[in-house]
């Protein structure tokens, strides 16, 4: 290599390692300096940030410099500091409205309007100036300095966007609900911006940090807006979404339909609407918006979608709350059965063939059409991955209903192996756990679970932990090595799960009498409780479950207790006094609980 070149090699080896040098040692300033900034050792974080800042000028150094002078009074200082920095960025408002704030903390008040008046008056020429006057004003808490100057830029630029979502973000942050409304409606006049932007802003507003009487002053303003400007599709859906978030269901249904109509629409709107009732289990709501896309015809696009939910009510109201009769169940299988006759045997209609054959076997012993139903549904052409599993595990279910337990295992097992990452597997997974379990193989269904606690699905990893707790709490501490109280609750769960709440009684009763001071003790009253709804016997159910909350409130299954208590006063009793004080029990000393954000719900929708 020639002289010349091996010299300038050289040379920039030397120059790279000093100038690493040098950053080694700012970052070690940078962090001597923070610390004794936390410490609040503000004399000596302000030589390190001097020499810091006098090489970059960085707004950070600059920053924790204004801080710590004036931490220390040290306003001249930081008011030096801050002309220097302002004629070096001319163009950062920043700046000079900081050093507006330093001359009102200094009590230079005169020179402080001076600056905000002369922010005011200036003529901003792009979008830009008038954001970075506003949030810079923001930032320093001139609140209403930063309102003028957005409104200033709202006329001159009224349908942009941006300048709208700042002022609203201001209004948030100065809690001025009334106002964030209107420049809400104004948006949805003019389309400034998307429905889904307006509703997260006014998420804040219909919210329980925000009073009642301001809630109603902004319902009003929408409500107002809304009769007045009637062609505004966007102020009409605002309305809408309104109601729905205040559980006003009925006044929600009203303008949907009325949308619908006035602009010849097909149903849409109806169809999301009776989803969200149907989800908050307003079943009388929901039917209504799916009966009325069914009245519109076979032709119409969502005939079969709307029929299909229809029928999901009609499941979900009979088995929510109790037991329905036989004859209850039979005028169910009917009405699912025309629907499938109706729309066919297609994969659009493969979850209509689970449901249907679910009622037929675990509802009406009609095991041999329910599995061949499910058989037929999982040949069909288009069917999905997911679909087919899902069929499979409900006949691995019924051949566990049935009694065939080998078989029923044999397929969970498959499916568990099919579907290793999803949620498919892990259910599949704790149903073979429960089969160990049934058949007294505690230590292979601990291991099974033990995996499944993990799991993403918060309703699975929550029943993968109670059955791992009880397992575990009659394994350990029970003397018998054979677990015999254990193995006689275990038949008792399979008998429930069979329906046969009498049978399960008797294994029940035999650890009663048997084992009287069993850890098994308020296993074995929740288990009753539930062999008794089973069997509506109301009086039984409510004495255990209140025996549950009265002996055990702080065991595994009090919260189970509580709730079913609740749904019970909520849906059957109609006892709502009763229900909102058994949900506040849930809500305060059980907020972990798997129930608790569903007992919130529920208490919400009572208060209001």
């Amino acid at each position: 290599m020639p002289t010349i070149l091996r010299f300038i090699l050289c040379f920039f080896i030397l120059l790279s390692a000093q100038f690493s040098l040098m950053a080694q040692t700012g970052d070690e300033q940078n962090q001597l300096a923070l610390l004794y900034f936390s410490r609040g050792e503000y004399e000596k974080a302000i030589p390190l940030y001097e020499n810091l800042y006098a090489q970059s000028h960085s707004i950070i150094y600059y920053d924790y410099l204004i801080r710590s002078h004036t931490a220390l009074n040290q306003y001249d200082k930081a008011i030096d500091l801050t002309k220097q920095q302002s004629k070096l960025f001319p163009n950062t408002i920043y700046y000079t409205v900081t050093l507006a704030r330093l001359y009102e903390n200094s009590n230079q008040q005169k020179l402080a309007d001076d600056i905000y008046q002369k922010i005011l008056k200036k003529n901003a020429k792009t979008v830009g100036e008038y954001i970075e006057s506003g949030k810079a004003l923001t930032d320093n808490k001139k609140y209403d300095f930063a309102l003028t100057v957005y409104d200033a830029g709202l006329k001159k630029f009224p349908n942009n966007e941006q300048l709208h979502l700042a002022k609203m973000e201001l209004l948030l942050r100065m809690g001025d609900y009334e106002n964030l409304t209107r420049s809400c409606i104004e948006m949805a006049l003019n389309d400034v911006s998307s429905l889904e932007n307006l509703e997260n802003y006014l998420l804040a507003v219909f919210n329980k940090n925000v009073s009642q009487a301001t809630q109603t002053t902004c319902q009003t303003l929408i409500e107002q807006a809304a009769a007045k400007n009637v062609q505004s599709q966007s102020l009409q859906d605002l309305l809408i979404w309104m109601y729905v978030q205040q559980n006003n269901f009925k006044r929600a249904f009203v303008f949907a339909k009325s949308l619908d109509m006035r602009y010849k629409e097909d149903g849409k709107r109806l169809f999301e609407l009776g989803t969200i009732a149907l989800s908050n289990e307003q079943y009388d709501i929901a039917s209504d918006c799916f009966s009325y896309i069914i009245e519109k015809g076979k032709t119409a696009s969502l005939y079969r979608r709307a029929l299909t939910m229809l029928l999901e009510i009609s499941y979900n109201k009979l088995f929510a709350h109790g037991t329905p009769t036989t004859a209850q169940v039979q005028t169910l299988e009917r009405q699912y059965q025309t629907a499938l006759d109706e729309l066919g045997m297609t994969a659009e209609t493969i979850n209509l063939m689970r449901t249907l054959a679910h009622i037929q076997a675990l509802y009406l012993n009609k095991t041999e059409a329910a599995l061949n139903l499910l058989q037929t549904a999982e040949k069909l052409p288009g069917a999905s991955s997911s679909d087919r599993a899902q069929c499979a595990l409900e006949r691995a279910d019924i051949y566990l209903f049935a009694g065939d337990i080998w078989t029923a295992n044999m397929l969970y097992a498959k499916i568990a192996l099919d579907h290793k990452n999803n949620d498919i597997g892990n259910e599949a997974r704790l149903k073979q756990a429960k089969v160990a379990y049934y058949n007294s193989q505690f230590s292979y269904a601990q291991a099974l679970l033990d995996v499944l606690k993990a799991s993403t699905s918060k309703l699975i990893a929550n029943d993968a932990f109670e059955l791992s707790q009880l397992i575990s709490d009659n394994t350990i501490m029970d003397e018998d090595s054979t677990y015999y109280a254990l193995q006689l609750f275990a038949k008792a769960d399979l008998s429930l799960y069979q329906n046969k709440a009498s049978e399960a009684l008797v294994y029940l009763d035999s650890i009663q009498a048997n084992f009287a001071y069993h850890s098994l003790t308020d296993d074995v009253l929740w288990r009753k409780a539930q062999a008794a709804q089973k069997m509506n016997d109301t009086a039984a159910m409510l004495a255990y479950l209140t025996e549950i909350t009265q002996r055990f409130s702080y065991d595994l299954y009090a919260d189970n207790a509580y709730f079913m208590l609740a749904e019970y006063y909520h849906f059957v009793a109609q006892d709502k006094e009763k229900a909102q004080e058994l949900y506040k029990i849930l809500m305060l000393d059980f907020p972990q609980s798997y129930y608790s954000t569903v007992a919130r719900k529920r208490f919400r929708e009572m208060e209001q």
